[in-house]
């Protein structure tokens, strides 16, 4: 069984409503909560099992909007538990995490300004159809992942090696992330309030 549905808002969570938020919550997660469970006693029975949960690489990021991450996020613990916990019945459970592929839904996000930069930050350079997550959905549904289990397979072109600072990583290329934190959390602690905190201070890494 795959769990693919999901669906994102695009709103900040000064923007996002509570209708809002239920939604996502109750399409992407619940969701998938209630296929599995619907699908567990017939796993049981046979004594043998495979899901697959379709979640993202957002939970890495950070990035992108408050209700979609929080319900991806529930999508990886729902997989780690029916793993750990069903395993014994000779169920499978795994977790495909992709990145943004080239679908309907991440229209929004390509054409802006923001998925330029996203592309950028992509090692392998290109943003994929979603035949690359069809892949690896069968090799998790094959008999040659027979031993793979609780896992998440990241689809993302190595995205999750950048770290969330990286991101301006084209505009800031001569300050490591560290050195970057380190110097706002200084600042924070020492209220002051500079705007460019590299540009008056160093730190070595």
């Amino acid at each position: 069984m795959i769990n693919n549905a999901g669906i994102n808002s695009y709103k900040s969570i000064e923007e996002i409503d509570l209708e809002t938020w239920n939604r996502t919550i109750a399409v992407t997660l619940t969701g998938t909560f209630i296929c599995t469970r619907l699908a567990l006693p017939a796993m049981q029975s046979q004594g043998s099992g495979n899901i697959i949960n379709i979640a993202s690489v957002a939970p890495w990021l950070g990035r992108g909007t408050i209700d979609y991450n929080a319900a991806k996020s529930g999508v990886l613990a729902i997989t780690r538990s029916i793993a750990r916990q069903y395993g014994p019945n000779g169920i499978r459970c795994n977790t495909i995490a992709p990145s943004v592929h080239k679908t309907t839904m991440a229209e929004k996000v390509m054409a802006s300004e923001e998925g330029i930069d996203y592309i950028d930050a992509i090692p392998l350079g290109f943003v994929p159809g979603p035949d690359s997550v069809a892949k690896a959905a069968l090799f998790l549904a094959s008999d040659d992942s027979y031993y793979i289990s609780g896992h998440t397979l990241l689809v993302d072109g190595g995205l999750t090696l950048r770290s969330v600072g990286d991101w301006s990583w084209r505009h800031s290329k001569k300050h490591s992330r560290l050195e970057r934190y380190s110097l706002a959390a200084m600042c924070k602690h020492s209220r002051q309030s500079l705007s460019k905190p590299w540009d008056t201070l160093s730190l070595t890494s």
